[in-house]
């Protein structure tokens, strides 16, 4: 049993009632008195924690937030762009179709193609170069390597589709492979190969090695409209 000396004795007094007398230990009392400050004091450490925490939070995202609209203004005007180039390449077939098929087949090569509306010989003004040419023999196939250059001013990305002609003697090989549909007899400039490029394309073009070692290239560029922009002939002796 406790003795007095071991107790702290408390009188509580309230309006229009008896006081009250509590005794509590004096164990209890200074551990009362030793955690309560104590928790309070963590806890404003762990509030200030939190404050400190969500204040970086919002301002990163403060600091973030330019970034945001930078994204966004950047994609709103590539956005606006692709849709200004997409109209006027409509435009350029529209008035292509309103003006009809010429009759004037252009240089004799061409009649390997069908004539497309409106179309314009462009080779006199080329908007690409034929760089980087190699020609040689892989095992049983017979390699053309070259790159076609962007050299437009203001530069704007290119689009069109390239073909290769390879002829050895009376053989006649056309890349891409496979590109004369069925019952066809003339190429549509839409059957080449595709590009697009701002800068610069590179191919790799293989065809069957000929008997002849006299082979001759033949490459021809057309834009996503039809016009022939390019023309290109290699002779090489294998």
């Amino acid at each position: 049993m406790a003795t007095k000396k071991d107790t702290i004795s408390l009188i509580l007094y309230s309006d229009g009632k008896a006081p009250r007398y509590y005794q509590l230990k004096k164990s209890l009392a200074k551990w009362l008195l030793t955690l309560l400050p104590a928790a309070s004091f963590v806890s404003l450490i762990v509030a200030s924690c939190f404050i400190i925490y969500f204040n970086e939070i919002r301002n990163a995202a403060k600091r973030k937030e330019p970034v945001i609209i930078k994204e966004l203004r950047e994609s709103k005007r590539e956005l606006e762009n692709q849709i200004t180039t997409l109209t006027n390449e409509k435009n350029v077939l529209q008035n292509k179709i309103n003006a009809g098929v010429s009759s004037d087949d252009g240089p004799g090569f061409l009649s390997f193609f069908k004539n497309s509306p409106g179309r314009v010989d462009k080779t006199s003004s080329p908007e690409i170069s034929f760089d980087d040419v190699e020609v040689f023999k892989d095992n049983k196939k017979l390699r053309l390597r070259f790159k076609l250059t962007n050299l437009t001013t203001p530069t704007r990305r290119l689009k069109g589709h390239v073909f290769v002609f390879m002829q050895s003697g009376s053989l006649i090989e056309v890349w891409p492979s496979n590109t004369f549909k069925e019952q066809n007899i003339q190429l549509s400039f839409s059957d080449g190969e595709y590009f697009g490029t701002s800068r610069f394309r590179p191919f790799d073009v293989t065809f069957p090695v000929p008997e002849n070692p006299s082979v001759v290239f033949k490459v021809f560029v057309f834009n996503k409209s039809g016009d022939f922009i390019y023309k290109q002939i290699i002779a090489k002796e294998l």
